[in-house]
């Protein structure tokens, strides 16, 4: 019988040893705990960033007061959202952090690039992918 390994995927990076979901912060602490891979959800703004962001908008992450027009991701350029302080409280522990770019990401990936260590995201890039 061939043997089977269970493989820890980090979804949206690690909130225990990181911070908010998708964020630069979180994926390193998937690193942190080990993780054989770091899921992610990616996004195009309205200027062609790609951008790690799970939601169309950015209503449930933040507590800023930021305008109507800049809650959609893909209505937004990158510009107008990089300095949006993103917030998450996960076991009591609040956690604070900004929307990372892909290329962030995948630099995250390459610069822990152990066996263990693959990126897997997942991508939900609205016209541009047809899934």
């Amino acid at each position: 019988m061939t043997e089977r390994k269970v493989l820890y995927i980090a979804h949206r990076g690690c909130k225990v040893n990181g911070g908010v979901e998708n964020t630069k912060e979180a994926f390193l602490g998937g690193v942190k705990a080990g993780a054989a891979g770091l899921e992610c959800d990616v996004r195009v703004t309205k200027d062609g960033e790609f951008v790690i962001f799970h939601d169309s908008t950015l209503e449930r992450l933040t507590t800023e007061d930021v305008a109507e027009h800049l809650y959609d991701v893909n209505q937004s350029t990158f510009d107008q959202i990089k300095d949006v302080k993103l917030t998450q409280t996960y076991r009591d522990t609040t956690h604070h952090g900004n929307i990372c770019l892909f290329r962030e990401y995948l630099q995250i990936c390459k610069d822990n690039n152990e066996e263990r260590r693959v990126a897997y995201p997942y991508t939900v890039l609205q016209g541009y992918i047809r899934l």
